[in-house]
């Protein structure tokens, strides 16, 4: 679960980066009850607000690609993905194309 953050928050896109690193590694369990984020002070934006509102994979998939496409623009030109700020710019790539693995 993600709210009250900012969509283009270093800590969001840190954070998520460390969660996927993590499921990929064994070490974190996807869709293993929620996962939260809690910030100092109470921000919104379109992007988490669709992420914590995601309950399946389905879901999650969906807010995944509507933020891609928020952030970076409409594939497959993505034209906004140069305007992105730096700060954020590695994390999104890597949260981007970063496949979790499936247990076996």
């Amino acid at each position: 679960m993600v709210t009250q953050s900012s969509d283009r928050a270093v800590g969001l896109w840190k954070t998520l980066t460390n969660w996927l690193d993590a499921a990929n590694q064994g070490t974190l369990k996807p869709g293993f009850p929620a996962y939260q984020i809690y910030v100092s002070q109470e921000k919104v934006g379109q992007i988490v607000e669709s992420f914590s509102r995601a309950k399946s994979e389905e879901e999650a998939r969906a807010a995944i690609a509507n933020a891609k496409e928020i952030l970076w623009g409409a594939a497959p030109q993505y034209k906004l993905r140069d305007k992105v700020a730096n700060t954020i710019k590695d994390y999104l790539q890597m949260s981007s194309t970063t496949k979790i693995q499936q247990p076996e």
